[in-house]
């Protein structure tokens, strides 16, 4: 494993974790404030952090509605 991939895999292991337990705040936290988010659905483009947790925790309280309903 290079130098480079050694210091990056800690940040990709957390990214995945925080995507993993649906963990917002964590997630954003990799993203400069600034980050320019392009989606499937309308609206199609979202600018800065606070347009795009806005988006994800929309998406993130679906995937958990789908989830609760998928349980027996």
């Amino acid at each position: 494993m290079s130098i480079e991939e050694s210091a990056i895999r800690p940040s990709w292991r957390a990214a995945a974790q925080a995507h993993e337990t649906k963990d917002l705040d964590l997630l954003m936290s990799f993203h400069t404030p600034d980050v320019g988010y392009d989606d499937a659905v309308a609206p199609l483009r979202f600018v800065g952090t606070e347009e795009g947790a806005a988006q994800l925790r929309t998406v993130v309280r679906r995937v958990r509605r789908s989830d609760q309903s998928a349980d027996p």
